[in-house]
């Protein structure tokens, strides 16, 4: 067996996601902590987001969304979307904020933006907390189709963490 002479061989991987969930700590104790809400403004985007389109769509424009209630159809894309969102905006810049990290220390960097679309998952996860108090408020009927909702959040994860990188590697050009 040959000897390894290279250290970033060398490293274990489980240190790499110690490493990202440091990374995804401190992302997420560093944006809440000095906010007047807290974690109530991963809540507070959609929701009122969801407000704004109800009143316009629904309410001005008698939009239907075909036996659904509105908020609920609007929240419904909006979590995602916003997940989406934040998870690109963030990572893209996040190479640049991690600049001192980055030249002084080996270790993957695609580490960093990864730990911004992590941080956004608990963001993710507290909305879709509140769109299951809405399902049950307004009583929408649960279909098969919702055996589907697992299998379209990992591919949204997924394309989120691709254009996270991509863009993340492109702003560090």
């Amino acid at each position: 067996m040959p000897q390894l002479t290279d250290r970033a061989e060398r490293i274990d991987p489980a240190a790499y996601f110690e490493l990202l969930m440091n990374l995804t700590r401190r992302e997420v104790k560093g944006r809440y902590s000095q906010s007047l809400f807290g974690f109530g403004w991963a809540v507070a985007q959609p929701l009122a987001t969801m407000a704004v389109f109800t009143l316009v769509f629904s309410r001005l424009g008698n939009i239907s969304a075909e036996g659904v209630p509105y908020p609920i159809f609007a929240y419904a894309g909006l979590v995602p979307w916003f997940f989406f969102l934040n998870s690109v905006n963030s990572g893209t810049m996040s190479l640049i904020q991690y600049r001192n990290i980055v030249t002084k220390t080996y270790f993957p960097r695609e580490i960093i933006p990864l730990s911004q679309v992590c941080a956004r998952l608990l963001d993710f996860a507290a909305a879709s907390s509140v769109f299951a108090l809405l399902w049950i408020y307004y009583r929408v009927e649960v279909t098969r189709w919702i055996v589907l909702a697992p299998m379209l959040f990992v591919m949204l994860a997924a394309f989120a963490t691709g254009v996270t990188l991509l863009t993340s590697a492109l702003n560090g050009l």
